[in-house]
């Protein structure tokens, strides 16, 4: 029982001379690992609106929904652009899993719509509001 005693005072003894296991966030900021995938973000412009990274996000944290025609002047949408959609993901629900990505099919520009961004890395939301994003997308574009 003694030595066990012991061995627990040297290692306090040795841990008040060790560094800091965590940072004092936001003046020190950890470096991001490469690789990190980041949270998910929607380029409008690329969304063709076809559903795919909704079914096959196993957190269902995506949500595409038709913006009912009452809404549109509510919201300022003109209907020229083609059928508006509200695309919302749930960053506080995401699992950053990257299926999202990897299912969307190739965009206008030879990109996925949906992309992980490993700029965007906070993961705590004090508000759960704050954690759902949502964007307006069109299906049906109508060029110019």
């Amino acid at each position: 029982m003694a030595q066990i005693n012991n061995r627990v005072l040297i290692e306090t003894v040795e841990d008040l001379f060790k560094k800091p296991l965590t940072v004092l966030y936001p003046s020190e900021r950890i470096e991001i690992p490469k690789g990190f995938r980041g949270a998910p973000e929607v380029n409008p412009a690329l969304c063709t609106v076809c559903l795919t990274c909704e079914k096959v996000c196993p957190s269902h944290c995506i949500s595409i929904v038709q913006i009912e025609p009452d809404e549109l002047s509510d919201l300022g949408i003109s209907p020229e652009k083609g059928k508006p959609f509200r695309f919302s993901i749930n960053l506080g629900q995401c699992l950053r899993c990257s299926q999202c990505q990897e299912s969307c099919p190739v965009g206008l520009k030879g990109q996925p719509a949906i992309f992980l961004n490993p700029d965007r890395w906070r993961q705590t939301y004090f508000n759960p509001k704050d954690a759902i994003e949502t964007k307006i997308v069109y299906r049906g574009r109508k060029e110019k």
